[in-house]
């Protein structure tokens, strides 16, 4: 799937306008912030109640570190639009020397968590986060935009920056809901998980129905299940 899309990608880099490229663009961005916001709601308000029934509640991770850990995943998703363009417009020299200075900072601000200050694990998590933010996302923002759309990356920068924002108040409004549930065990964790899988994208489809990259991907997401279904039948 992820070898169409940049083969897709390129093609439309190659033969369609600077306007088109940028709205599949922003068509993709929207599609990486709602799979990996949903998810990251959802394993912020699971991963607990999911290990305290399967090992006990003596083994729970403190919410920081399950925070660090999704922190580390929501970065990664939500550059993922970056990430693509870049490999399938093979925008590689531009960016020659980012996995470089990234790396470099990754183990230093490690050094600094995981040692100087004794955070262990979440050190290391936070410290690849923090890297990535500062030294990938703001380059790869600018390379893309300057290189591929020909204008600033500036208003990207920020709404995505308010998109991670959102997306972690979110999923602490989540876990205030979630704890409000007096059930445990396995009923109690099937009525978080239908929480957490409905409220989100009931949110989301209230807010963003209107919107055109909205409609686009549950066209496709519908397109994809009515053919799936004709094959099987």
């Amino acid at each position: 799937m992820y070898k169409r899309q940049v083969a897709g990608i390129g093609n439309l880099n190659a033969i369609e306008t600077k306007a088109k490229k940028e709205d599949f663009f922003n068509k993709l961005r929207f599609f990486y912030a709602w799979l990996y916001g949903e998810l990251y709601i959802g394993m912020y308000c699971l991963i607990n109640p999911f290990i305290a029934f399967i090992w006990g509640e003596s083994n729970l991770l403190s919410q920081i570190t399950v925070f660090a850990i999704l922190l580390n995943f929501l970065t990664s998703g939500l550059i993922g639009a970056l990430v693509d363009y870049r490999d399938a417009c093979g925008v590689y020299w531009e960016n020659r020397f980012v996995p470089l200075i990234c790396a470099g900072l990754n183990i230093l601000l490690s050094l600094l968590g995981a040692g100087l200050f004794n955070m262990g694990i979440m050190g290391i998590l936070l410290a690849t986060t923090v890297s990535r933010t500062i030294v990938v996302f703001p380059y790869y923002s600018k390379v893309i935009f300057n290189k591929i759309f020909e204008k600033s990356a500036k208003v990207y920068m920020v709404t995505t920056i308010v998109i991670a924002i959102s997306i972690i108040i979110g999923g602490n409004i989540m876990l205030y809901i979630c704890s409000l549930v007096t059930s445990s065990g396995i009923k109690g964790l099937i009525i978080k998980f239908i929480l957490c899988a409905f409220l989100p994208n009931m949110v989301i489809c209230l807010a963003f129905f209107k919107n055109k990259n909205f409609s686009y991907w549950v066209k496709k997401i519908l397109s994809i299940i009515r053919r799936k279904t004709v094959e099987k039948c």
